[in-house]
């Protein structure tokens, strides 16, 4: 990113180099939930009704969603940016606007969400905003079969990122496949529970926490309670590069999800924690976006935002 900021011409009276390094701290505060600028953030969201942009969000719309989000980090940076300007003695700074080139160059380059993995059996590629599991030769009944990843972002620990209560978060990924066979690979939230290591079950296959996901074959599977799964079948089948848009809202003490499948919505479900009535197992968190994969599966993380 500093080459592509070193290649603006700048000089003495346009420090735009070192303010632009100062901006990419603000981002990182951004996704770090530092109070100061995520109010900013939050201010600029007042009055959105959440509970209403999750009923009525369209598929177009999720788009304009992630738009409107960069857009309103852009305003901030841009405020930040000029106000950093003027306290530079530059006698040129009440007409100034820092360069958007470069404002744009900062939110691309921390704006960065990527997969994280334990296993062996996972491949990242694509500056590891891809997961794939290509292991075609292993038995579905061994452990060493399912790979999984979780959800991380650029600047912050790996063990570290997770979404707490009264928080919305949106995430967009493409499926990928090269068609070995079905149940290859799943895309769900999980919780703090949730073993996550060198040797662990995929997302829902685990019984001691809350883990929760859509599999390619269009089964909602959860907690390893695989006989109550068939009751959640969205009656579809993942294809390769298929396009799935998550929208995840902790608000109210529920935990609700809405999916997208190439522009159609396909799942909206009022509150996830009600498949816990019947188990002993209690929600913990911060929870987890995770991945599972098998046999030439995988998902590509395309963007995320967090939008409360």
């Amino acid at each position: 990113m500093l080459a592509a900021l070193n290649s603006h011409k700048t000089n003495n009276r346009h420090p735009e180099i070192n303010i632009s390094k100062a901006l990419l701290d603000i981002v990182l505060d951004i996704n770090k939930n530092n109070m100061e600028y995520c109010q900013q953030l939050q201010s600029q969201n007042e009055g959105m009704d959440i509970d209403t942009e999750m009923n009525e969000t369209s598929s177009n719309n999720n788009n304009n969603i992630f738009n409107d989000h960069k857009d309103k980090i852009l305003n901030i940076l841009s405020n930040s940016a000029n106000k950093a300007f003027d306290n530079d003695d530059n006698i040129c700074s009440s007409i100034y606007s820092f360069p958007m080139e470069i404002l744009e160059y900062v939110h691309q380059y921390s704006i960065s969400w990527r997969w994280n993995t334990y296993q062996q059996q996972v491949k990242l590629s694509k500056e590891n905003t891809k997961m794939f599991v290509n292991n075609t030769n292993v038995s579905i009944f061994d452990r060493r079969c399912v790979g999984t990843a979780s959800i991380a972002i650029d600047g912050i620990d790996n063990d570290n990122f997770g979404i707490n209560a009264n928080e919305v978060y949106l995430f967009e990924f493409n499926y990928i496949s090269i068609g070995i066979g079905s149940l290859d690979a799943i895309i769900g939230i999980v919780d703090n529970n949730f073993e996550f290591n060198s040797n662990s079950l995929g997302v829902g296959n685990q019984n001691n926490s809350f883990n929760w996901g859509l599999r390619s074959d269009g089964l909602l599977c959860y907690n390893n309670e695989n006989i109550d799964w068939n009751k959640d079948n969205l009656n579809i089948r993942l294809k390769n590069e298929d396009n799935l848009c998550m929208l995840l809202n902790t608000n109210d003490n529920k935990i609700r999800v809405q999916l997208w499948l190439n522009n159609k919505l396909i799942y909206s479900g009022d509150n996830l924690l009600d498949i816990l009535s019947k188990s002993s197992i209690s929600i913990a968190y911060p929870l987890k976006i995770m991945g599972s994969a098998a046999r030439g599966g995988g998902f590509e993380i395309i963007r995320g935002c967090k939008l409360q």
